[in-house]
């Protein structure tokens, strides 16, 4: 859970939600129980269920959008 990137671990959700964060995005993808997003910054965000490395070394799930620490 926590796919969605508000801060809870709902999967889903019955009507659309306003992202808070969504308008620095410059592209956003889904996968299997996680997300990412690059920023127009050209940072990279992600969030959701990371158990097989989906959301970079070390982490295994976060509930809100976290930076990916890019070499």
């Amino acid at each position: 859970g926590g796919q969605l990137g508000l801060g809870t671990a709902d999967k889903s959700r019955d009507a659309p939600v306003q992202l808070p964060w969504v308008g620095d995005a410059a592209q956003v993808v889904a996968g299997y129980e996680f997300s990412a997003m690059l920023s127009r910054d050209g940072r990279v965000w992600v969030w959701g269920k990371g158990d097989s490395g989906q959301l970079g070394p070390g982490r295994t799930s976060s509930l809100v959008p976290v930076v990916v620490p890019l070499p």
